[in-house]
C-alpha cells in the first residue's frame, strides 16, 4: 500500500457509517442479549443474541461462521494519538487519503475516503499487531528532535536493533518477548509517527471470526433473522517493565482485553447500563477448511454417532450440529443422539 496524498478537507464530508458498512459488504444487526454462561471461573464466556435489521437473511448450514466488524477500543485509540504527530491537525479533522491501487495494494483500508485520524485509528488499523524489524525502520524516523538526551539515546539504540550486529539484541528483546507495535511506541515514548506512517506502522484490523451456535431457520412475514454464537472474554494482567538496554527501558503497553472481546465487553455495558438499542455489523463467511456437518442423509441410518471432540467456547458449532440433529431426530424418530460429558460444564441452552 502506497500513500500518495493527504489532505484536510471539511468534515461534513465524512459520512462514515456508510463508508463502513460499504466497505465491508456488512449488514446491520442489533444486539438483542448477551448473557454470562458461567460464574466465578477463570474465564468470562458469553452467548450473543443478534437480530436482523435490514437486508437479506442469511443462509448458513450447521458449522459455518460469520465475521464481525469490530473496532480498537476508545483508550488506546486516545493513548495513540497523543503519540502521534498530528502535524497540526486536530484528531477529528477530516482527511482526505488517496492511495494507488497497485496488485500489492492493502484492501483493508477504503479507497480515496475523508475520514479523520481519530475513526481511521479506531475502525481500520490493528493496532495489537506483532512488531517486526520493519517496525523499527519505519519508527528510527520519526523522533522530533535529535537535541534532545532522550531521542537520542532511542534513536541510537532503534539503529542498532535494526543493525546485522544487533539481531541478538532483537531477538532477546523484542522477537522472544513478542512485543507488539504499541509495545514499541510505548518503549520508544520519544518517538511520535506521523498518520501517514501509521498506515505503514499497522496492518488493517480484520473482521473476527465466531461460529455460530443455532441452526438456520426460515424466516416468515415480520420475523427477523436470529444469529447467536459464543466467546471467550480474552484478558490480560498487567505487567512490569522488561528491562533496561542502554538506557531504554523496554515495556508493555497496558490493555484488559483482547480487540474483539473488549469491543463486546464495551457493547455488553452499554446494553445493561441504558435502554437504548446496540447495533452491530455483521458479514457472513466462507467456510474455508468445510468443516460442516456431514451431508449424508443420517435420517436413513438407525445409528450415525458422531465424535465430537473440542475444547472451551469451541464446542460452538458442534450446538448447532446437536440441533440440527435433535430437529430431524423430531422428523423422523429414528436415530439416537448420545452425548458423553468428559467433564462437568455448563450446558448452553
Amino acid at each position: 500500500m502506497k500513500l500518495t496524498k493527504v489532505e484536510a478537507v471539511s468534515s461534513s464530508a465524512v459520512e462514515f457509517p456508510k463508508i463502513l458498512k460499504d466497505h465491508y459488504c456488512a449488514d446491520k444487526f442489533e444486539v438483542s442479549s448477551i448473557e454470562r454462561l458461567n460464574e466465578g471461573g477463570s474465564k468470562a464466556v458469553y452467548k450473543v443474541s443478534l437480530r436482523r435489521k435490514e437486508g437479506e437473511n442469511f443462509l448458513y448450514t450447521p458449522g459455518d461462521s460469520i465475521s464481525l466488524i469490530c473496532s480498537n477500543a476508545e483508550d488506546d485509540v486516545s493513548w495513540l494519538l497523543d503519540h502521534t504527530d498530528l502535524e497540526g491537525s486536530s484528531p477529528d479533522q477530516s482527511l482526505l487519503i488517496e492511495r494507488e491501487q497497485t496488485k500489492k495494494s492493502n484492501p483493508g483500508l477504503p479507497l480515496n475516503v475523508c475520514i479523520s485520524p481519530r475513526l481511521l485509528m479506531r475502525h481500520f488499523l490493528e493496532l495489537h499487531s506483532p512488531a517486526s524489524r520493519r517496525t523499527l525502520n519505519l519508527l528510527v524516523n520519526h523522533f522530533k528532535s535529535d537535541t534532545c538526551p532522550t531521542s537520542r539515546v532511542q534513536k541510537a539504540l532503534l539503529h542498532q536493533l535494526v543493525g546485522r550486529e544487533g539481531a541478538p539484541l532483537y531477538n532477546r528483546w523484542i522477537r522472544d518477548n513478542n512485543l507488539t507495535v504499541m509495545d514499541l511506541i510505548a518503549t520508544f515514548d520519544a518517538c511520535h509517527p506521523t498518520v501517514t506512517a501509521l498506515l505503514d506502522l499497522f496492518p488493517s484490523l480484520r473482521p473476527r471470526p465466531y461460529s455460530l451456535v443455532n441452526e438456520c431457520t426460515v424466516c416468515t412475514g415480520d420475523d427477523h433473522q436470529q444469529l447467536v454464537f459464543v466467546y471467550t472474554r480474552v484478558d490480560f494482567c498487567a505487567t512490569e517493565d522488561l528491562g533496561t538496554v542502554e538506557g531504554v527501558t523496554f515495556r508493555r503497553y497496558q490493555r484488559p482485553h483482547g480487540t474483539c472481546t473488549g469491543w463486546l465487553e464495551d457493547l455488553r455495558k452499554k446494553l445493561t447500563g441504558s435502554s437504548s438499542k446496540v447495533d452491530l455489523l455483521v458479514r457472513p463467511r466462507e467456510n474455508m477448511n468445510k468443516f460442516r456437518h456431514p451431508s449424508v442423509d443420517i435420517s436413513s441410518k438407525e445409528n450415525a454417532p458422531l465424535i465430537l471432540i473440542a475444547a472451551g467456547t469451541g464446542i460452538a458449532p458442534f450446538i448447532s450440529f446437536l440441533q440440527y440433529r435433535r430437529r430431524q431426530r423430531q422428523q423422523v424418530r429414528r436415530f439416537p443422539c448420545n452425548t458423553l460429558n468428559l467433564r462437568q460444564s455448563s450446558v448452553i441452552r
